[in-house]
């Protein structure tokens, strides 16, 4: 009853307790609650203009950052039309951006891709997140990533992201497998490189034969599965 009060604790400046903004986004990033209108509280207190400011703006430190982040996925998992007012609100924009800003940053980057996790689990913030954001692109990117948990993440949206759009399905499909048999693939081109700058060539029938699929044959092949 009270969940009011720390959303307008949040949007005022209280310069008497620097960190109550921090304490306060901190309690409702962990009210994962059905029962929270979250749509109406940032409506209410035009929190959402707030939070894209400061995203934005780029001023603040990285607790308060992730902690906003935070607050943004536990607002949208329960409430489909307070993830929508987030994407018109251009919320989600400043969010790429800010994962372009902060890819060094693993803590930052793993709560803003699972926000996209949040997000592409309803229909019409799916078809947002694919149709208007270059959200897909940026996760193959961090397919590659060396945190563990990143790749998880990335792995479980791209595969949402496959099943409902076959555009990206034939490139997620590629790039998984690229991804998967680098190593192998990294040998292969070794090998041929090595076969140009020597003038050598295998002395077999296989000589002819590429060594492995080309990109375009692997579009094929995904297109005709």
């Amino acid at each position: 009853e009270y969940i009011h009060l720390f959303a307008i604790a949040i949007v005022q400046d209280v310069p008497a307790n620097p960190n109550l903004k921090i304490e306060c986004l901190i309690v409702l990033g962990n009210l994962n609650l059905q029962e929270i209108d979250f749509s109406q509280l940032m409506q209410s207190q035009n929190l959402l203009h707030w939070i894209k400011d400061v995203l934005t703006a780029g001023k603040e430190k990285d607790d308060m950052v992730l902690q906003i982040i935070i607050f943004l996925s536990t607002s949208a998992t329960h409430d489909e039309l307070n993830a929508m007012l987030m994407c018109k609100a251009g919320v989600i924009l400043a969010l790429i951006e800010l994962l372009k800003a902060k890819q060094e940053d693993d803590e930052i980057v793993l709560q803003i891709i699972y926000m996209f996790q949040q997000l592409l689990k309803t229909e019409c913030t799916r078809n947002y997140m694919i149709k208007e954001t270059e959200t897909p692109a940026y996760l193959i990117d961090l397919m590659h990533d060396k945190n563990i948990e990143i790749r998880r993440i990335c792995d479980y949206c791209l595969d949402i992201i496959a099943m409902v759009d076959i555009n990206w399905a034939t490139r997620i499909k590629l790039e998984k497998f690229r991804n998967h048999n680098s190593q192998w693939l990294t040998m292969v081109e070794t090998q041929e490189t090595n076969y140009v700058l020597n003038n050598e060539s295998p002395d077999n029938e296989e000589a002819d034969m590429p060594v492995y699929y080309a990109s375009e044959h692997l579009t094929q092949m995904y297109q005709s599965d």
